[in-house]
């Protein structure tokens, strides 16, 4: 058994480059340390989890919002963590003004960021939508 930084040996800066064999196997672990930020933003997608990263800071890392949805009333937070999945409605405009009443939330692992793109979208509709990403999103995580 051999452990090979893989992320080293493709930037060149691992000298020992190991010959695989026919029945050789490879076990490539899932970076957890990713954040999705999606919907109404400039640059949706994954985001790499920073130590300390607020629901915020993803936002400004993802562009911030688009142009077209500038102003958002709402953004949703969807966690997984220990148990069944969370989503937190947070009142976007508030986090903007610095509202202190409004939680900046700090991000884990595995979080999902959304963005309504519409302003008049209902939280079923939101939901509904977080939860047919959110399958695909499991095997990026």
């Amino acid at each position: 058994s051999q452990v090979v930084d893989l992320a080293a040996l493709l930037q060149g800066e691992v000298a020992d480059d190991p010959a695989l064999a026919d029945g050789d196997t490879l076990i490539l672990p899932r970076e957890l340390d990713r954040v999705a930020v999606l919907g109404a933003v400039a640059h949706p997608g994954l985001v790499t989890l920073e130590p300390g990263m607020t629901l915020m800071d993803a936002l400004a890392a993802a562009g911030g919002w688009s142009q077209a949805d500038s102003r958002p009333t709402e953004t949703i937070l969807w966690r997984r963590g220990e148990g069944e999945p969370r989503m937190t409605f947070i009142d976007a405009q508030a986090l903007l003004r610095g509202d202190a009443a409004v939680a900046n939330p700090r991000l884990a692992p595995g979080d999902i960021v959304f963005v309504p793109s519409r302003k008049e979208v209902t939280r079923d509709e939101a939901i509904r939508t977080l939860l047919g990403v959110t399958g695909v999103l499991r095997l990026l995580f």
